[in-house]
C-alpha cells in the first residue's frame, strides 16, 4: 500500500516526518509526504470559525488523485474542522474514495488551556492518523476503549486510546490492506 500525507495549508515538517515514520511501521506502507494544498478559500465558515470538512475533502481530491485499490491519502490540516452533525471533528474518512483527513488544532494541549506539550500533541496526532487510515481500509469504530479505532467524542477519549489496534481490528487490517 502507498499512503500519501498531504499537508493542507502550513504544517510543521517535524510533525509530518513523525507521522510518516509511525504510519510506515504500523501499516508496512510506503508513506510519502507530498507537496501541500492551499487552505480552501471557500471552506471557512465565518459564523462557526471552522472549516467545512466537505470542502476540505474536495480540495484534497483536487490536489492528490489516487487509485483506491492500492493507494490512500491522508490530508493534514492545522485548523478547526467540522462535519455535518458534529460540532467539531478530530478526523474524518470517506471510505468510498480512500481519502482521510485529520485536523490538528483540537489535538494541541494549548487548545484546552494547558501548557504546550509537543510529545502529547504528536501522540494524539498519530492516534488520529492511525484511526482515519483504519477507516480508509474499511474498519468501523471499535467498542474497545484502548483500540485505535475507538470513536473519540472528546480529547480524553483520544488520550485513553493506545497506538495499536485491538486483536480483532488488527486481523481485519491484515485482511483488508491492499498490496
Amino acid at each position: 500500500m502507498k499512503l500519501y500525507l498531504v499537508p493542507i495549508g502550513s504544517i510543521h515538517g517535524q510533525c509530518l516526518n513523525h507521522l510518516a515514520e509511525v504510519l510506515n511501521r504500523l501499516f508496512s506502507a510506503d508513506v510519502v509526504v507530498t507537496q501541500g494544498c492551499p487552505l480552501p478559500e471557500n471552506g471557512f465558515d465565518e459564523d462557526r470559525g471552522q472549516y467545512d470538512a466537505r470542502v476540505v475533502f474536495r480540495t484534497l481530491a483536487s490536489c492528490a488523485a489516487i487509485r483506491k485499490d492500492e493507494q490512500r491519502v491522508l490530508g493534514i490540516i492545522d485548523a478547526d474542522v467540522y462535519a455535518e452533525g458534529y460540532d467539531f471533528i478530530f478526523g474524518l474518512t470517506d471510505p468510498r474514495t480512500g481519502y482521510a483527513l485529520i485536523a490538528l488544532t483540537r489535538l494541541r494541549p494549548e487548545f484546552y488551556g494547558e501548557s504546550g506539550n509537543n510529545g502529547l500533541f504528536c501522540d494524539r496526532s498519530v492516534k488520529e492518523a492511525v484511526h482515519e487510515v483504519g477507516h480508509s481500509l474499511g474498519l468501523a469504530h471499535c467498542p474497545e476503549a484502548s483500540c485505535a479505532m475507538f470513536f473519540s467524542r472528546s480529547i480524553a477519549d483520544t488520550d485513553k486510546k493506545e497506538l495499536r489496534f485491538c486483536p480483532s481490528c488488527q486481523q481485519k487490517v491484515l485482511q483488508k490492506k491492499p498490496a
